[in-house]
């Protein structure tokens, strides 16, 4: 630890503050700033963030820009305090509770993540609303002329291949073949680079600067600079960071789905990844703001050379997911079901949809397969209470709660078999829903809805007449009675999992549906359907009581 930034830190609170510290503790965050932690007897917490010599502009910078943001609402830090002018200049702001995503993010739920990614998002896109820039890459303010010779992002992206490049060569750890991958690659992109405008993002808040309290976001920290360019680079980053740690990318997939990429913004995506992954190259073996120079053991350089491998190889997001599950989807093809994949429907939750063509012999033209996730695969909060009465061997039970490989096949493999078979049973008893076809361990293919170029609305993004709701709102109603009637809760219904098919409403999702007969939580999981639905289409004015329909729902199906 540097004792003199901690006398300096001491040394600028005290000018400030007439208090006694309680204690000081060195904040790990970030590569340029020496950040403290500071504790009294009597006040809140403090932060402090003090310039090494490298990184005077950014705490310059850092101040402007949390005093331009701190009136749009945002949960960030407030300024209380900072100098400027002298040798090592330093700001003290307010201290947020919790932790950077990266220490809790394997702990949170499938749910949480979802909500932080909507959370993210939201913040992005009010960051996007900010006056475009005059030039592209990372802005010190507006108007900074250090970036007058970034006229394109394509020259941003550019100099950070260059800029990685110099300091792998500096390391001499991997081969500059990487860089030269990324440059020879770089041109692919011209007609899309050439499309980017240069509206504001937070680069930066990826698994660090993203705070987390007992699962919930509590704030975003660390704005030293606002980029302006293409926002997906932030995505791209943040998913660098967890490939980095280990770690499942379900963050990613459900900001994928917030964002509605398309099939071109989701290849950038991938060559964004590999430009991140060059970055994360370059620091090995280079010592920054830290008191050691950060490791460079030979299982880092191998993960990091096999994910820059895996998605520079990778033209798409979809195809990288279909090396994952390419056995489920040689099945179909050798079982005459497909005969082409068409596009990425949709990546988030528990798995994702995959448009094929049809073979000649199928009776759709066009067959939806989805791919449950290789790991981490599912997005229920409680998947016990979803599993109670399905899987009955003990063993198998014992397998899952201990995660062994056999077990995770067993759940994964359960969770398939309950979609389909609850497809199956809906289909012929005239609730609509995609006719299924087949399934294997970790995939169901069936009916699309949809047309080569299109899929059918989700319900939550589909505007009715007043007339139209009222009668897809009897419909599903009706529907979840004759689920109910089958012995079937859904447990999971909402909008989000209602297409709006041929001014037809269908559902979809079903492997966490229950049997009511022999599970004890099935009224919860029903009046949770229901208010959901309920909830949904108050805004059409339609009045309801979830509690008594679902009463009355029961009463009569039991």
């Amino acid at each position: 630890m540097n004792t003199s930034y901690i006398e300096l830190a001491k040394k600028y609170i005290k000018k400030h503050y007439n208090e006694e510290i309680k204690e000081i503790e060195r904040l790990e965050t970030g590569l340029c700033h020496y950040v403290y932690d500071i504790s009294f007897y009597e006040r809140d917490n403090l932060v402090i963030r003090i310039a090494s010599q490298e990184s005077k502009n950014l705490i310059a910078s850092g101040v402007y820009w949390l005093k331009y943001l701190s009136n749009l609402e945002l949960p960030i830090p407030d300024l209380y305090h900072y100098n400027l002018e002298i040798d090592q200049p330093y700001m003290i702001i307010s201290k947020l509770q919790g932790r950077d995503l990266a220490y809790v993010y394997d702990s949170l739920t499938g749910s949480e993540k979802e909500k932080l990614a909507r959370e993210i998002v939201d913040i992005q896109t009010t960051i996007s609303l900010l006056q475009p820039n005059d030039f592209f890459g990372y802005a010190n303010k507006y108007h900074d002329e250090t970036l007058q010779e970034n006229t394109s992002w394509k020259q941003v992206i550019y100099d950070s291949i260059m800029k990685s490049k110099k300091l792998i060569n500096q390391n001499n750890i991997f081969d500059s073949k990487y860089s030269d991958l990324l440059l020879a690659k770089l041109g692919k992109f011209d007609l899309y680079f050439s499309k980017i405008k240069p509206k504001a993002f937070l680069d930066d808040l990826t698994t660090k600067n993203v705070l987390l309290h007992q699962g919930k976001f509590t704030g975003i920290v660390d704005i030293d600079q606002v980029c302006f360019g293409d926002k997906i680079f932030h995505l791209a980053l943040t998913k660098m960071a967890l490939l980095a740690q280990e770690s499942d990318t379900d963050y990613i997939d459900f900001m994928i789905e917030e964002y509605k990429l398309d099939k071109e913004e989701l290849e950038i995506l991938n060559f964004y990844v590999t430009v991140c992954c060059l970055g994360f190259m370059s620091e090995l073996g280079q010592k920054f703001n830290k008191d050691e120079v950060i490791s460079c053991h030979p299982d880092k350089i191998n993960l990091l050379e096999n994910i820059f491998l895996k998605h520079h190889n990778s033209t798409n997001i979809m195809k990288t997911d279909m090396m994952r599950y390419g056995d489920s989807c040689n099945d179909f093809y050798q079982d005459n079901l497909i005969t082409e994949i068409i596009r990425l429907v949709k990546q988030g939750k528990e798995a994702s949809v995959i448009c094929a063509k049809a073979h000649k012999d199928m009776p759709f033209a066009y067959l939806a397969i989805k791919l449950y996730r290789e790991k981490k695969f599912r997005n229920f909060k409680r998947d016990r209470v979803y599993h109670i009465g399905r899987i009955w061997d003990k063993r198998l039970l014992r397998a899952i709660k201990n995660k062994s490989t056999m077990g995770q096949l067993a759940e994964r493999s359960s969770w398939v078999t309950n979609e389909f078979n609850t497809l199956e049973t809906l289909y012929y008893l005239g609730v609509n829903v995609p006719k299924p076809l087949a399934y294997t361990e970790d995939a169901v293919i069936m009916e699309f809805l949809g047309s080569e170029d299109e899929s059918s609305l989700l319900l939550k993004d589909t505007h009715l007449s007043l007339e139209q709701a009222k009668k897809v709102y009897d419909k599903i109603m009706e529907f979840i009675k004759i689920m109910l009637r089958n012995n079937i809760v859904h447990g999971d219904l909402s909008h989000y999992n209602i297409l709006y098919h041929k001014n037809e409403p269908y559902i979809i999702d079903f492997p966490q549906a229950v049997n009511p007969a022999i599970n004890p939580y099935a009224y919860d999981l029903l009046l949770r359907d229901v208010e959901n639905i309920c909830r949904y289409f108050s805004k059409y004015n339609i009045q309801s009581n979830p509690h008594l329909i679902t009463q009355k729902m029961w009463s009569r199906a039991r």
